[in-house]
């Protein structure tokens, strides 16, 4: 699978291998609404996305794009993970950043 971020102006997406990646948000702030889109190209039609908890209020998958939507109520520290379910390959997005 081949990820791109369509928001580059609101987080940073490093690949670390063919399953992990690394989506930085930096800094938030509290209370705003970073909604971020990750375009995808596999030949998989079974795409399915998982969030490790209720920080990450919203992920899902349409067409050919990954939407996240993180909960920005909660200040501190972001370290959470979104698992992208491509066929039998679970791919792994951990969110980073700071909510000030």
């Amino acid at each position: 699978m081949k990820l791109e971020n369509l928001k580059p102006e609101m987080s940073t997406l490093t690949k670390i291998d063919n399953l992990n990646y690394n989506l930085d948000f930096g800094d938030i702030k509290h209370k705003s609404d970073p909604d971020l889109k990750l375009k995808f190209e596999t030949d998989s039609e079974d795409i399915k996305v998982k969030t490790s908890c209720g920080g990450c209020t919203k992920a899902w998958v349409k067409d050919d794009m990954i939407f996240i939507n993180y909960n920005t109520s909660l200040l501190g520290r972001i370290l959470k993970h979104v698992y992208i379910f491509e066929g039998e390959n679970k791919i792994d997005i951990k969110l980073t950043g700071k909510i000030k």
